[in-house]
């Protein structure tokens, strides 16, 4: 069923199709361009009263709700335990969907105390 020139399941959308939405009702989220009940089949998303969360830490993203995912919940690896990219870090989908993450600081120069011993110098 299309109402106006959007599908049904979509709150807002760029076509007719039920592949076209860019924007979902509530318990729903978009997933490749579909409004996928918030109990996806694959328990990859959840309900926090009436906003639809995904799941952090299963190393796929699937939704644009995280902003990585490197199949854990620890913190200082680039992506954090809440999925959110960490600061001086960079991180992209690798074809799997998983997160790859690479800190981008400076390393430490010859006018920088060596890491752990304050008073020799690289």
């Amino acid at each position: 069923m299309v109402i106006g020139d959007c599908h049904s399941t979509c709150k807002g959308c760029k076509g007719p199709t039920v592949t076209d939405c860019n924007g979902c009702s509530e318990f729903k989220t978009l997933v490749e361009g579909f409004c996928s009940d918030c109990t996806h089949p694959l328990d990859y998303f959840y309900l926090k009263g009436k906003e639809c969360k995904e799941l952090c830490g299963k190393g796929k993203i699937i939704s644009d709700r995280i902003d990585c995912d490197d199949g854990n919940t620890e913190n200082g690896d680039g992506c954090d335990a809440e999925c959110r990219v960490e600061v001086d870090w960079i991180c992209h989908k690798d074809e799997q969907g998983k997160s790859e993450c690479k800190d981008v600081r400076p390393l430490e120069t010859e006018f920088g105390p060596k890491p752990g011993n304050p008073t020799q110098y690289a």
